[in-house]
């Protein structure tokens, strides 16, 4: 999954085990560690940002989101790559786009609906009082 300013890639279980299956090879070179907890991955080169502050700012404002997520993230290795877009985005914004790059993978559950119903219709044809 990719947006303009970030590039996720992720390895779930399944896909680690396919990947150890499919090979058909012996002894595979590469064996994939099934992971405990979600593990993240991170990639800012200097093509983000030439000072070092500002890729350590990107790398800190994800690591942060992760931590917080962490807990309904589905379990899989995760790799973010920062695109030179990223640099320009503030805190905020940081967050809310790999956020919404894992809901569009799939990692994250998408959040509830909230749907507000018209309140039902009284027998005796009133209007329900509004508060």
């Amino acid at each position: 999954m990719a947006l303009p300013v970030l590039a996720l890639h992720w390895l779930d279980e399944k896909s680690a085990d396919a990947a150890c299956t499919a090979s058909g090879a012996a002894k595979p070179l590469l064996v994939p560690v099934k992971p405990s907890t979600p593990r993240l991955g991170l990639a800012v080169s200097r093509k983000v940002d030439k000072r070092a502050v500002g890729r350590n700012r990107i790398k800190r404002v994800m690591r942060e989101m992760f931590r917080e997520y962490r807990a309904v993230l589905q379990m899989a290795d995760y790799v973010v790559v920062a695109r030179p877009g990223a640099a320009a985005l503030d805190h905020e914004q940081l967050r809310n786009t790999l956020l919404s790059l894992l809901r569009r993978a799939g990692a994250l559950p998408l959040p509830a609906a909230t749907v507000t119903m018209p309140a039902p219709a009284r027998a005796d044809g009133a209007t329900p009082a509004s508060c």
